[in-house]
């Protein structure tokens, strides 16, 4: 170990001369890795708001069962398209992000004023793809639900504030200094990226160095009496 450490602390001597090594380990990469990591953000939430705002095509099974839905799915941006005849297959192969199953019994369902069902198929292994269509479908069936169900209680003669015994208000009483708080707490994870970097940057300009194999054969030695010896 003390061979090892000899070696090490004569290479960085001689690395930290160089001064294109110092300046790209200690201001190049510390802008360049968090300005790395605001633009990928920044570009990945530009493609979710297109996501949104697009026009999403959905297979759906059985759409002729539910035309008031599929009508009401459509005026929300939503496109019914024929579904595959093997729609997990489908969407295990990436092929659909999601695809809507109409159960057939739905319509007596319906009539008798019981619930209907509906079997929204996606694959959760898969969040960044298809979180956004999965999230902008399931929130689109709630709502269309919610809104069945207000009127089913109106027609009945009953309030729908009745369906709800227990309204919960939120308040958040979150401060700017404490979400301030919360970047801080990221703040270790990001200097530990940056020290990564540096000193991968580092160790690419020590291999670089002349004397880069009295690091190599040290190493070596080390790593041999470690294996030998424990």
């Amino acid at each position: 170990m003390r061979e090892l450490w000899i070696v090490m602390h004569k290479e960085l001597v001689d690395a930290f001369r160089d001064r294109r090594m110092v300046l790209m380990a200690f201001l190049v990469m510390p802008l360049a890795v968090p300005s790395l990591l605001a633009g990928m953000s920044a570009v990945g939430i530009r493609k979710q708001l297109q996501k949104l705002e697009a026009t999403l095509e959905l297979p759906v099974i059985g759409a002729e069962r539910a035309p008031n839905l599929m009508a009401w799915l459509g005026s929300h941006n939503i496109r019914i398209v024929a579904a595959p005849e093997d729609p997990d297959g489908v969407v295990q192969r990436q092929e659909r992000e999601a695809i809507l199953r109409i159960s057939p019994d739905y319509g007596a369902r319906w009539r008798a004023g019981e619930p209907a069902r509906v079997d929204l198929i996606y694959d959760s292994s898969r969040p960044v793809q298809t979180g956004t269509s999965v999230t902008r479908v399931r929130s689109l069936l709630e709502a269309y639900s919610g809104q069945m169900g207000t009127l089913r209680l109106i027609a009945r003669g009953v309030h729908p504030s009745a369906a709800e015994p227990v309204q919960l208000a939120l308040h958040d009483v979150a401060t700017p200094e404490s979400r301030f708080d919360l970047t801080q707490q990221l703040l270790p994870y990001l200097l530990l990226l940056l020290a990564f970097a540096a000193a991968l940057l580092a160790l690419l300009f020590l291999l670089r160095l002349p004397q880069r194999p009295l690091v190599l054969v040290a190493a070596a030695r080390q790593l041999q009496f470690v294996l030998q010896f424990g």
